[in-house]
């Protein structure tokens, strides 16, 4: 099917130009005719369909969305495939299922490069392509950016504490959206993806939008307004004319039922019943609300049916043209799936089927619901309709078999990234084999619950609230050795360091290879000054985990501490090398240079710091001092050291600043001012700097005799 063009194709040139531009990519598959319409999808995250206005939720305050709803076709039974973001948008844009595509977690692996995603396609086709995300689950590490000529997915600039945010509110994905909207051409064709996480726990919508008396649908009432300024713009532009909207969730909340907090563990209607809506420009099938069940893995088969663009053979979903037509496409087994305790716990996975009115839940325990009547699925009905059991159970392998592994993409470890994982709630337990006990997650998922709010007071500070905690989970199910890792990160933050020590020991015994067993037992051997065993496990933990600048800068710190220069300068090498926009981490190794009597180095690294935080007025000093004093003539430059003490000054008068003002005064010849610094200076010690004050009333005296002050 075709949808009618309603403006100009793009120029042959510009078309083959982007085209041109693949970034390495696979060859696409061969394409139909390019059809000129643009494509907005927005991914609504963590959104139950029943807490919509246009899916019936009477209290919701979400016009943008339903007066979308009105004028577009409602999937009023469309199904997520897991219960969590990465898995779910990698089914989106390739049209497979999580056993497919080989993510079936958030944050262990990465599309797998056979496959072809959507984004692909249609730059292949002429597209400009713009990705916004607004949390860091959809990273581009996990490689749904591929395709993307733009994907913004950077979550901010670090805290004070050098903490990259992991999420962002919707306003700021807007806004880079519209920006990129805005710097295209009136002839280019776009597909633009915008992912708001705003309806992810914790729900702290902003104040203007905390009015509906529940602080999940505040959230929703947020994200309208989000999606509203996206319509405005299309509106303004008069791109609504010809651009197909689409609103789709990745997975829904569980907000309390069957005792999960949020989601993730379980595949209950909670988590897996989400809304999708598709509103055409020219107002094609209007009104529509299709009633069959359909999947995440019908979408791209559906959006590439729409745009003509044939010959991509991997989906696994079908094309559901035919059902805004009026046709039905028969009764079809729908597959869900969490492994979220398997891989992170050692607990059971869990998978579903859904056929008709009934949903079998394939669990240590089976699970039979009858959606019709029962659609909280309260009531299991396994033990009295064993032919139905049966038969779902048959339906669940022949779906298994019928699956083809694109072979899963494994990443390389980043705890930085995992940290942030956590920090959104995604808290592993990383079990090894041998330990898995396949309990059913739901008769553990008050535990689960309980360890997520853990980790959730360690990320907030809290520790002397979050080990008891801890400790209380890890008396209650001792087996998965991450519980145990993170009880010994708490103690570390209580002074129970000899606690963290012996509790790591254990977990080591039983998996040696656990890389965050080694970084915290490094972190506990510091405290107790145990500084060969921390060096020891900090590089166990290097060996596991290359790029991990935490760990790196305490291999630093200790050789430094050791006075093993050229260890240590190597040390300090490597973290800048990991994290070169650290302009503390410059200051270290130009410290490492100075160490090493290497003092052009030492204010090449001054200088970089300098560039990334020309602000830092200390380190301006200290940069400013090196070149009045360094030992090196060809280093010193006496104007410049001037110019940069006399900014530091300018952002606040100290002793320290003065008296380097004072040296820098004396290199480029201007003695009595350096004099009059170094006195003014002088006057700013307290009583008990004895030491410092012989100091500067020796360089005083060089100063008053005409000579500057180098260090030998």
């Amino acid at each position: 099917m075709r949808c009618p063009s309603l403006r100009p194709c793009l120029p042959l040139s510009l078309a083959l130009s982007l085209c041109a531009c693949t970034d390495g990519l696979p060859p696409a598959p061969a394409q139909g005719p390019h059809v000129p319409l643009n494509l907005l999808v927005i991914s609504l995250d963590t959104t139950r369909a029943d807490r919509l206005g246009c899916y019936g939720h009477a209290t919701a305050s979400t016009p943008t969305i339903d007066a979308l709803a009105e004028r577009g076709v409602v999937f009023k039974n469309a199904l997520a495939h897991a219960p969590l973001t990465l898995p779910t948008h990698a089914s989106l844009f390739t049209g497979t299922f999580p056993p497919e595509h080989g993510i079936r977690d958030n944050g262990r692996t990465s599309l797998p490069t056979s496959l072809y995603p959507m984004a692909a396609v249609y730059r292949e086709d002429g597209f400009r392509t713009g990705a916004f995300i607004g949390a860091v689950a959809l990273d581009s590490t996990f490689g749904l950016d591929r395709g993307f000529e733009v994907y913004v997915d950077d979550m901010g600039p670090p805290d004070s504490k050098g903490h990259k945010p992991v999420q962002r509110r919707g306003a700021e994905v807007t806004d880079d959206a519209i920006a990129w909207l805005n710097r295209l051409g009136e002839d280019e064709v776009f597909f633009a993806f915008v992912h708001y996480y705003d309806a992810h726990a914790k729900y702290e919508a902003p104040s203007d939008f905390a009015t509906t008396g529940d602080s999940y649908d505040d959230e929703l009432a947020y994200v309208d307004s989000q999606v509203r300024r996206l319509q405005s713009w299309l509106e303004s532009s008069r791109r609504d004319e010809d651009t197909i909207v689409v609103l789709i969730a990745d997975h829904g909340e569980s907000l309390g039922e069957h005792g999960e907090p949020t989601h993730g563990a379980l595949i209950y209607q909670g988590t897996q019943h989400i809304p999708w809506i598709l509103c055409m420009p020219d107002g094609r099938w209007a009104g529509t609300e299709v009633t069959e069940r359909v999947g995440q893995v019908d979408f791209m088969p559906t959006m590439l049916a729409i745009y003509d663009l044939e010959g991509y053979d991997r989906s696994s979903g079908v094309n559901l043209l035919p059902l805004l037509e009026g046709e039905s496409l028969g009764e079809r087994a729908m597959y869900a799936e969490s492994e979220y305790c398997s891989l992170n716990y050692g607990w059971a996975p869990l998978a579903s089927v859904i056929r008709g009115k009934w949903k079998l839940i394939d669990a240590p325990t089976l699970e039979l619901y009858d959606l019709e009547l029962d659609p909280k699925e309260e009531r299991n009905l396994a033990a009295e309709h064993p032919d139905a059991v049966e038969s779902l159970q048959a339906e669940l392998d022949e779906l298994r078999r019928g699956m083809r592994d694109y072979g899963a993409q494994a990443i390389e470890q980043n705890p930085e990234l995992l940290s942030a994982l956590e920090a959104l709630g995604y808290a592993g337990g990383q079990p090894e084999p041998g330990e898995r006990d396949g309990r059913n997650p739901i008769e553990s998922i008050g535990l689960l619950a309980r360890y997520h709010d853990a980790v959730e007071l360690g990320h907030d500070g809290e520790y002397e609230r979050m080990v008891p905690l801890l400790e209380e989970i890890v008396a209650e199910c001792p087996g998965p050795i991450g519980f145990r890792a993170t009880l010994a990160s708490g103690y570390i933050e209580v002074d129970r360091a000899k606690e963290a020590v012996d509790l790591l020991e254990g977990v080591l015994k039983e998996s040696p290879t656990y890389e965050p067993a080694h970084f915290y037992a490094g972190r506990a051997n510091l405290r107790l000054g145990n500084l060969d065993r921390a060096l020891a496990h900090f590089r166990t933990n290097l060996s596991l985990v290359p790029g991990n600048w935490r760990a790196q800068i305490p291999v630093a710190q200790i050789l430094t501490v050791q006075e093993k220069a050229e260890e240590s300068l190597a040390a300090w090498q490597r973290v800048v090398e990991l994290q070169p926009s650290d302009p503390a981490q410059r200051l270290e190794l130009a410290e490492a240079w100075r160490r090493v009597g290497r003092w052009g180095e030492m204010v090449a690294e001054l200088e970089a710091a300098h560039r990334l935080a020309p602000n830092d007025h200390d380190a301006n000093a200290y940069l400013a001092w090196t070149l009045a004093t360094a030992p090196v003539e060809g280093v010193r430059d006496g104007a410049r050291a001037v110019l940069l003490a006399e900014r530091a000054i300018a952002a606040g008068e100290t002793a320290d600043r003065l008296d380097t003002l004072g040296a820098a005064l004396a290199e480029a010849g201007r003695h009595q001012e350096a004099a009059r610094a170094v006195q003014r200076a002088l006057g700013l010690l307290p009583p008990n700097a004895a030491d410092l004050r012989a100091e500067y009333e020796g360089r005083l005296a060089l100063y008053s005799s005409g000579r500057p002050f180098h260090h030998r």
